[in-house]
């Protein structure tokens, strides 16, 4: 509805084009279908002071009021918090305000969809269609809407949901599938609305004719747990263990507790040790194929021999200063140098930070240029032993004593590191090569005496040239004794 409360105008009138109609009422609230308010003959203009209009297309829509006095008029408005006036324009012998409005008009929703299955579109309005996969394979739903403007988009197939607008989704166990596709609107501000389109099509999943096999790395978890990807989905098992062996370099076999599905994917195995792995063990996994497991589509697990575990790192810290916006870097020590965020070298990504060292405040070879970091800080638990692993680049002309002090800041408190601490010295830059990158790891053993959630670093040498440090990480210590 729109209202004119202009006040002396001797002409007067609401109007509005193909697509938009004036109601007539009374409307109730309950009412949501307009069309038989629809006011006959249909017309385009209204002397009415008061209109209500009904929008039946979609996109940006005018309504304009035009309004005549015999006098000059002017209006006071608010444009993006600032007061502004519009003056009446003078025509014909009379004053004139002609103001346009735009609504935009959002249409419902119709939804729109498309399946592919390997790259190529697959009907799916055909009730009677069926289209067939083989377990562990993949079919793409894709959200093709336009109409209405949706904001989200919910693809449940077999009672998973996926929201993505190009979204895979796996199917592992045998049977047939149905699935649904709604679109919504939910953003503030926007009016609300959603769509449900119910799939015709049916999926039929049938026994897949590839391997049954392991489909990627084994991985080590935090907790010490092994897993095992397979290439579908398990049917439930007994415990297989014995048909399972792990071994450890230099130490041998180490008894095996149990080998489960994971809770929450039935593509993955899950081994437990009776004993303590460490990080720098080099575990094996092998499978003797005996075991009575299949997978849900009745397929027997490929056996293995020494498949190599990749070991939890146990990292607490990496930062490789892609984002810049999350580091501080403050000079220390009235520092002889400058720091800063370049692109200039790199070990991964584009950015690392570079130390131009003895390049300010007088500053020489043998001279103290260091620099610390003051935001993006991580937390360190009591008696944790902490190492450090970081990166640099010395460039050609580097030249001086080239003593290296990587260490821990703890922060507030300076370089107050705590009882029992240590810190990181090294003389690598020494005999480091130039114009290349060189990976130093420091397991001197630092143990933060106390709980401490503003753990951070800092780096100080001497010398004069440039350096540049990259992936400085913090991680636990984890080697076997």
């Amino acid at each position: 509805s729109f209202a004119d409360l202009s006040q002396g105008a001797t002409e007067h009138k609401w109007i509005i084009y193909e697509g938009s109609f004036f109601l007539e009422g009374p409307i109730e609230r309950r009412d949501s279908i307009y069309d038989k308010f629809i006011k006959t003959p249909i017309e385009l203009e209204s002397k009415d002071k008061t209109v209500t209009v009904l929008f039946k297309e979609g996109g940006l829509k005018k309504v304009r009021l035009y309004n005549e006095f015999d006098q000059y008029v002017q209006v006071r408005g608010d444009l993006d918090g600032q007061m502004v006036t519009y003056p009446s324009t003078y025509k014909d012998g009379k004053y004139v305000i002609d103001t346009t409005l735009y609504v935009d008009v959002y249409n419902r929703i119709v939804p729109e969809m498309l399946i592919r299955q390997d790259g190529a579109v697959v009907d799916h309005t055909d009730s009677t269609a069926v289209i067939t996969v083989e377990a562990g394979g993949t079919l793409e739903f894709v959200d093709m809407t336009t109409v209405g403007r949706p904001t989200n988009r919910f693809f449940n197939i077999g009672g998973q949901e996926y929201t993505d607008s190009v979204s895979e989704v796996p199917f592992f166990k045998l049977g047939n599938y149905k699935g649904n596709f709604r679109v919504s609107r939910q953003d503030d501000g926007l009016p609300g609305a959603s769509s449900f389109y119910a799939i015709p099509a049916t999926v039929k999943v049938i026994p897949s004719s590839l391997p049954f096999k392991v489909s990627g790395d084994l991985v080590e978890l935090e907790d010490q747990t092994i897993l095992v990807p397979f290439s579908g989905e398990f049917a439930p098992f007994a415990d297989p263990k014995a048909s399972f062996s792990v071994t450890v370099d230099g130490v041998g076999a180490i008894p095996i507790e149990s080998v489960s599905l994971k809770s929450d994917d039935a593509t993955m195995l899950e081994i437990k040790l009776t004993e303590t792995i460490y990080r720098n063990d080099v575990v094996k996994v092998s499978f003797d194929g005996n075991a009575t497991m299949e997978s849900t589509d009745t397929r027997k697990p490929v056996a293995f021999t020494d498949l190599t575990v990749k070991m939890f790192q146990h990292v607490l810290k990496v930062y490789d200063f892609e984002d810049s916006t999350n580091l501080n870097h403050k000079a220390q020590w009235n520092s002889k140098g400058d720091g800063y965020i370049s692109t200039e070298q790199a070990l991964n990504g584009s950015h690392s930070f570079k130390l131009e060292c003895g390049s300010r405040n007088g500053g020489a070879g043998g001279n103290w240029s260091a620099f610390h970091n003051q935001a993006d800080f991580f937390t360190v638990d009591a008696g944790v032993k902490v190492e450090m692993v970081f990166s640099f680049y010395k460039t050609d002309g580097f030249t001086g004593p080239g003593n290296l002090h990587m260490g821990p800041w703890l922060a507030p408190g300076g370089n107050n590191f705590g009882a029992g601490n240590k810190q990181y010295w090294d003389n690598a830059v020494v005999g480091a090569p130039v114009d290349q990158w060189t990976t130093v790891v420091k397991n001197a053993g630092h143990t933060n005496a106390a709980k401490n959630e503003n753990f951070s670093y800092y780096i100080r040498t001497n010398g004069s040239g440039t350096l540049y440090f990259d992936d400085i990480m913090y991680r636990v210590e984890d080697y076997r004794p």
